[in-house]
């Protein structure tokens, strides 16, 4: 995908994790730990974690584009056994 190989070549990266009432910001270094299928599997290092939440003069925290959550059965049962293979693949690394 073109996130792996971004990442490939520049690890850094921030996550972020919304909640209603606050955001929080990770920062670090992704490195790959694995190629399953047609998915990668990253390793993430935190170097930095930030927390933010509204002001008082602001609402509630949203995401407004970019990211969109569906429900699809055959992705789910994808997903599903996407996962236990990665754990699987996992295991024989440690």
């Amino acid at each position: 995908s073109g996130t792996a190989e971004n990442l490939k070549t520049r690890p850094q990266c921030a996550l972020i994790f919304a909640e209603v009432d606050f955001l929080f910001y990770l920062k670090g270094r992704a490195s790959l730990k694995a190629t399953i299928a047609d998915q990668a599997v990253f390793q993430f290092c935190l170097t930095t974690a930030l927390e933010d939440s509204s002001g008082s003069d602001e609402g509630k925290t949203s995401l407004r584009s970019g990211i969109r959550f569906e429900r699809d059965a055959k992705i789910d049962d994808q997903r599903l056994a996407l996962r236990d293979r990665v754990e699987a693949s996992l295991q024989g690394l440690s």
